[in-house]
């Protein structure tokens, strides 16, 4: 998660240098395809995500996918009815932002679940 919350965070630095307007229709079209791809996944996982920190943690990179295709779908409206890149751009700084909220959630888990055992007697 924090790899792709760092990409993210670089691509639309790249877009705000280089702006360059994405092509909508691609983008509806492959976020539409994504989201009903990991809605499907996210239904799965939905009863396991409290079961232990692997689960949680593939619990919410599904839903954070979730998340970024809706993203994507709202920055490809946004772009065609605008004609610019820039709602793409922005949508992804927050989206990227959101990411790495997430992963430092699952990595403060991680880390008092390891502690756990320390504290038993």
């Amino acid at each position: 998660m924090v790899t792709f919350g760092l990409a993210a965070l670089g691509q639309a630095a790249y877009k705000a240098w280089v702006p360059h307007p994405p092509g909508f229709a691609a983008m509806g079209l492959m976020g539409a395809a994504a989201l009903a791809a990991n809605a499907t996944c996210l239904g799965l996982l939905w009863r396991h995500r409290s079961d232990d920190i692997n689960m949680h943690s593939v619990w919410v990179c599904s839903r954070n996918d979730i998340v970024a295709n809706v993203s994507v779908l709202v920055a490809a409206g946004l772009v065609w009815f605008w004609r610019t890149g820039w709602p793409d751009t922005i949508i992804g700084v927050a989206l990227a932002v959101f990411v790495l909220r997430s992963a430092l959630r699952v990595l403060r888990r991680a880390r008092s679940e390891l502690r756990a055992p320390a504290l038993a007697p």
